[in-house]
């Protein structure tokens, strides 16, 4: 999450239903892992649910990536229709 979105973040109560995933390359040379680490420290002080997962990759999507991706989706629709 880029810091100049900072105050374009609705409100606490306008977040509450959210759920987030977080995934980053424990070798990113772009985007260090320590953005991922803020990211979290973000989500958890707006109490928006997430789940963070890192790879052993760079700054790329990775197969695990989409495939952690596919199921985290899967999973939101699954709990929404519930």
């Amino acid at each position: 999450i880029l810091p100049e979105i900072g105050p374009l973040i609705a409100s606490h109560d306008a977040l509450a239903h959210l759920h987030a995933l977080i995934t980053h390359g424990e070798y990113d040379d772009v985007l260090p892992v320590a953005w991922a680490e803020r990211s979290a420290e973000l989500l958890q002080q707006l109490d928006v649910r997430f789940e963070q997962k890192r790879y052993a990759a760079r700054h790329e999507i990775t197969a695990d990536m989409a495939a952690d991706f596919v199921a985290w989706v899967a999973r939101r629709l699954a709990s929404a229709q519930a």
